[in-house]
């Protein structure tokens, strides 16, 4: 199992990004530093987003990574609780 640190803060600077770790270049555990880290051809080899909870640190690249997918005719599964679930479409997918 490879396990790659794209992000580990809750700012986002030269020197740092959101939260958002790679498995096996196809699953993310927290959306937060995706395309800041991910080139388009690496983004698209992912299978699925394990999002943990809904603070924006952890879901902001959410709306671009799922824009990303549907622009090439492609799907991905994100996966999270309720409460995450509720905050996604409540503030971020609201329009």
């Amino acid at each position: 199992m490879n396990i790659q640190v794209l992000g580990a803060h809750n700012c986002e600077s030269q020197n740092s990004r959101f939260i958002s770790l790679l498995i096996d270049d196809i699953l993310v555990i927290d959306a937060g530093g995706l395309t800041s880290s991910l080139s388009f051809a690496a983004q698209q080899k992912l299978r699925a987003i394990l999002l943990t909870h809904q603070h924006y640190d952890h879901i902001r690249d959410v709306p671009a990574i799922a824009m990303n997918f549907y622009l090439c005719g492609a799907t991905i599964n994100i996966y999270s609780t309720q409460p995450v679930y509720n905050a996604l479409t409540t503030y971020l997918l609201d329009g």
